[in-house]
């Protein structure tokens, strides 16, 4: 198999020009140089590779260009200037409805479709089978396409573009319309294309897709790649691009070496003074720290059973984690949280002090308040290492968004135990009897 990436993108613009009347279109169209009265730049400077065999996810918010470069990609759309290269067959399923036709039935567009991917009629009707049972669509295979759901169209749509192994499967948000049970069974899919040697592309705005499914994953934000490495690390960017800014007078943490922790620092006693945090036991020098900046999370320790910092934490044991945080703006009500995840981003818990009881009393503080909490959390889970994030936040209004204050997401390193020889990461403590 070659070495060469199976995709190139380099130096991609895309531009739509706005002309001031209709016969100045025309004149373009013509061949004739007229200056537009608006040009809208959708993609700027798009370069990146996919080398064969990745899984790589697109993220980036509504209108940053995702969906413009995978059609120009695919050529549905042409660049204003820039170059793709492929080297492979393609199959793509981006919006729905491209490529069907309405009038016609799901059987009739899979012959259709399937030919405009480049299979022959032999090769859709050794297919045709597969791709109905996959679909699951019922009698609807043979009704008119106008009368199904978006999730129909999404069933059929990615059964026929998977029924067979493209060497790149392009896929555009197509699966967060279907229900949770289709979806469970695309990613199979998925994974079973993968183990074929099949190289995927997909766009999501599901965090937990790319960090469970995807080797690498590129941020887009304004028609800009802002962001091409490991998933977790491109998640915890976009959840800040999402919910949140980092203040300008935010530094980021300096790391040490465990060695170096002064007694007073590794005492169970939380401290008052900055930049304490980074150098407690766990501390995870990954960590990704962002928020307006109006509160800070000045320190932390953990503890399991009285014991302060255990190096180790036995499944089952209830981990007790405090923190101190201080305020430098007032705040109507302030909202503490906390988030477990693997070590590749997947989310595994989360919770904030107002999960429970979203109308409980309001916790308010004033500029210098020093607060200090703790989470209590049973810590069921496998063995392995596992990264807690803390949070502060703002609501002014339990009818509105929370602002984040300080997140300092992926910043505590916790090893369990676990003696029992489970699957999965989440240890349920089932028990089995037999009455037979």
């Amino acid at each position: 198999m070659s070495n060469a990436p199976i995709l190139v993108v380099e130096g991609v613009n895309k531009s739509y020009k706005d002309y001031a009347s209709l016969l100045h279109r025309i004149a373009v169209w013509m061949g004739f140089s007229v200056r537009p009265s608006a040009e809208h730049r959708v993609l700027e400077n798009i370069s990146f590779s996919v080398q064969r065999g990745e899984i790589v996810g697109i993220v980036g918010r509504n209108g940053a260009g995702k969906s413009t470069i995978l059609k120009i990609i695919t050529g549905t759309t042409s660049p204003s200037s820039g170059s793709v290269q492929m080297h492979g067959r393609i199959n793509a399923i981006l919006e729905l409805g491209i490529g069907f036709n309405p009038e016609l039935t799901g059987r009739q567009n899979v012959m259709f479709a399937g030919g405009m991917l480049g299979l022959s009629v032999d090769e859709l009707d050794n297919y045709l089978p597969s791709i109905e049972a996959f679909a699951d669509i019922g009698v609807y295979f043979d009704q008119a396409l106008r009368t199904y759901s978006s999730g129909m169209q999404a069933r059929l749509a990615f059964s026929l573009a998977t029924v067979s192994t493209p060497e790149l499967l392009i896929v555009d948000e197509v699966l967060s319309v279907g229900d949770a049970s289709f979806q469970a069974k695309c990613f199979r899919r998925l994974e079973e294309l993968k183990q074929k040697g099949c190289t995927i592309l997909f766009v999501t705005h599901s965090v937990s897709q790319i960090v469970q499914h995807c080797t690498r994953a590129l941020l887009i934000e304004g028609g800009r790649v802002l962001l091409d490495s490991d998933p977790r690390t491109v998640s915890n960017h976009y959840l800040e691009l999402l919910f949140g800014k980092k203040s300008d007078d935010q530094t980021e943490p300096v790391t040490a070496s465990d060695d170096s922790l002064p007694a007073q620092v590794i005492g169970q006693e939380l401290s008052m003074a900055d930049d304490v945090y980074h150098l407690r036991f766990g501390y995870s020098p990954t960590e990704h720290r962002w928020g307006s900046g109006a509160a800070k999370i000045l320190d932390y320790h953990f503890t399991v059973g009285g014991e302060s910092f255990p190096g180790v934490v036995e499944a089952g044991s209830e981990l007790k984690i405090y923190a101190s945080v201080k305020f430098l703006t007032n705040v109507d009500d302030a909202i503490f949280g906390i988030l477990i995840k693997n070590p590749e981003g997947q989310f595994l818990y989360g919770i904030n002090c107002k999960t429970d009881n979203p109308l409980a009393e309001k916790i308010p503080a004033v500029i210098g308040d020093v607060r200090k909490y703790c989470f209590r959390v049973p810590f069921n889970l496998a063995a392995g290492q596992y990264l807690v994030s803390l949070g502060i936040s703002s609501q002014d209004d339990p009818t509105q968004e929370m602002i984040p204050l300080d997140r300092r997401y992926d910043s505590i390193l916790i090893t369990v135990a676990n003696p029992r020889p489970i699957w999965g990461l989440i240890d349920l403590r089932a028990g089995f009897e037999i009455f037979a």
